[in-house]
């Protein structure tokens, strides 16, 4: 959720951020809602500055700044597939906790 990674602030915490360029997320949330572009766009940077504010607010970070984050993935360019891949791989190298392989995989694609 919102600010999770400040709230869990720990050596043991991974955490990840998934971000798209802001076009994409324009089109998707168009074509999700039946929106015209400029119609969803005021939308989608009305939230992503609400939430921007929340942080800062709450939490006095800037949700942008990429050293609060251990992975940034970028969903535009990654499958759901590789992102979990990604992020299986990335923890067990923080942590040096080797997750079981199919299980780890299935509970992250559920």
């Amino acid at each position: 959720g919102r600010g999770a990674n400040y709230i869990c602030e720990n050596d043991s915490s991974f955490h990840i951020r998934v971000v798209c360029p802001l076009k994409n997320r324009i089109q998707t949330y168009a074509k999700k809602e039946g929106l015209p572009n400029g119609v969803a766009g005021e939308i989608v940077m009305a939230k992503d500055e609400e939430r921007k504010s929340f942080v800062q607010y709450n939490f006095k970070r800037n949700v942008d700044h990429p050293g609060d984050y251990d992975l940034i993935l970028n969903s535009n360019t990654y499958s759901i597939e590789q992102m979990v891949e990604m992020v299986i791989h990335a923890y067990e190298l923080k942590t040096g906790v080797k997750l079981p392989r199919n299980h780890a995989r299935k509970k992250a694609l559920a």
